[in-house]
C-alpha cells in the first residue's frame, strides 16, 4: 500500500509522501491488530517482515476448470492474429506495466522480416499512453488493443497466443507480486516470459524464462519463436504444475483451515 501510494499518477505528486505517510501508519495499525495475516508468497512475508506467529502463507492461483487451451480460429480470425506469432499480455495497464521494452523488441524483429504480433487484452490504467508509444514505434499494425473483455472468456482470448508476457517493472509495487496471469497463462498451456520478480521466481522457478530487458527479451522470444517444441513442453509441464499446486479447491482448503484456526483461538 505505502508504495503503491508513493508512485501512484491518481494521487497529486505533492502529496504523495504524506499519503505514503498515513499508509504505512495504517499498515502497521492493521499488523498490530490483526489475529492472523495472510500473504501471498514468503518473499512478501520477509520484506513486511510480518511476525512469524502472524503469517499465514496462502498464494494467489487459478481456475483449473475455466482456464484451459481454448483454441478458437474465429476468434484470432476476428482479432487479425492468422498466420502469425503471438505475443501476448493480459491485465489491467497500471504504472508497474511495463510494455516499452516490447514494442521496441517488436519494431527491431519487424525490421528483420519476422511476423510477430502483439494482443494486449485490458485498460485499466495507461491504455492511452501505450497506443501512443505504439504509434510512436510506427507498430500499429502489429499491436492490437482489445480492451476490457469478460473474465469468462479470458482463456479464449490467452489460447491465441504463442507467447505469454509478464513485463512488470521490478519496483517496490511489483517485486513480491505473484499475479493471478501467470497462472492463468500456465493453465492454458502458454509458455511465459517474465520479469524476474522475487514472487514469480519462488513460485515457478524456472518453469518460466526471465528477461530484464529488451535486449534480453528478444533472445527469449526467438528462443521460443524457433522451437516449437520448448513452447509445448513449456505449456504441459506448465499446466500439470499449476493444476498440482496453485488449483483454488486446493488453495481454499488452506485458507479454510486458517480462518477455523483463528475461530477455534477465539473461543
Amino acid at each position: 500500500l505505502p508504495a503503491m501510494i508513493r508512485t501512484s499518477p491518481q494521487i497529486p505528486a505533492p502529496l504523495r509522501p504524506v499519503g505514503e505517510f498515513f499508509g504505512k501508519m495504517a499498515f502497521g495499525k492493521n499488523i498490530a491488530i490483526s489475529e492472523k495475516l495472510t500473504v501471498i508468497n514468503e518473499a512478501l512475508k520477509d520484506s513486511l517482515r510480518v511476525p512469524q506467529s502472524k503469517a499465514a502463507v496462502i498464494p494467489n492461483g487459478v481456475d483449473i476448470e475455466l482456464f484451459g487451451n481454448h483454441s478458437s480460429p474465429q476468434l484470432k480470425r476476428k482479432l487479425g492474429l492468422e498466420q502469425t506469432f503471438v505475443l501476448g499480455y493480459v491485465g489491467v495497464l497500471r504504472e508497474w506495466v511495463d510494455l516499452e521494452p516490447v514494442f521496441f523488441m517488436v519494431r527491431n524483429l519487424e525490421s528483420e522480416g519476422l511476423n510477430i504480433k502483439v494482443l494486449i487484452v485490458g485498460e485499466e490504467g495507461e491504455l492511452n499512453k501505450n497506443k501512443a508509444l505504439v504509434q510512436r514505434y510506427g507498430i500499429s499494425s502489429e499491436v492490437t488493443f482489445t480492451g476490457s473483455v469478460p473474465y469468462a472468456q479470458m482463456p479464449e482470448y490467452i489460447s491465441c497466443m504463442d507467447v505469454c508476457l509478464l513485463p512488470f517493472k521490478n519496483d517496490a509495487v511489483s517485486q513480491n507480486a505473484l499475479p493471478l496471469k501467470l497462472f492463468e497463462y500456465m493453465a492454458c498451456e502458454k509458455p511465459v516470459v517474465s520479469t524476474r520478480l522475487k514472487g514469480v521466481v519462488e513460485a515457478v522457478q524456472d518453469r518460466v524464462l526471465y528477461a530484464s530487458d529488451s535486449e534480453e527479451l528478444k533472445k527469449r522470444i526467438m528462443e521460443l519463436h524457433r522451437n516449437e517444441k520448448l513452447r509445448t513442453k513449456m505449456g504441459l509441464e506448465g499446466r500439470k504444475f499449476v493444476k498440482d499446486n496453485y488449483s483454488w479447491p486446493r488453495i481454499c482448503l488452506r485458507l479454510e483451515e486458517v480462518l477455523l484456526e483463528v475461530a477455534k483461538d477465539k473461543r
